[in-house]
């Protein structure tokens, strides 16, 4: 059904992620962006953090808590 899509190549790597308990491709990508963003928020969850290269930039939520 999805095959030679985008979509086909994500499911496949979040099948791999599940399967070897880490994450693979873009899923990993993904993730890492949004560990990113998380823990600069629980660093600085009053004022936020003061450099912003720090926050991943791809979780809208995630990246909002972390900037303010």
């Amino acid at each position: 059904m999805f095959e030679g899509t985008a979509i086909a190549n994500k499911i496949h790597d979040i099948v791999l992620s599940i399967q070897y308990g880490e994450t693979e491709g873009e899923v990993g990508k993904r993730s890492d962006l949004y560990k990113m963003s998380w823990n600069v928020f629980f660093q600085n969850p009053v004022f936020g953090g003061s450099n912003k290269i720090e926050i991943g930039g791809h979780s809208y939520f995630a990246d909002r808590l972390a900037y303010f």
